[in-house]
């Protein structure tokens, strides 16, 4: 189990001396203490919402 700021992920598998990959490229020894960060998810959504709005927007100048 690997804890951080953004809740706790599971690993199942035989961790001795591996090496996982991430997404970034790079690679960490299973037995370390992992930082990991959070995922901007709420502007995304915001960001998608505007898209759509503007979309919208667009739209019902047209007609």
């Amino acid at each position: 189990m690997i804890r951080g700021n953004c809740g706790n992920t599971y690993l199942n598998g035989p961790l001795n001396d591996t090496y996982l990959p991430t997404a970034d490229g790079q690679r960490l020894l299973a037995n370390e203490l992992l930082q990991l960060t959070q995922v901007p998810e709420p502007a995304s959504l915001a960001l998608f919402g505007l898209g759509l709005a503007g979309l919208g927007c667009s739209r019902r100048k047209k007609a």
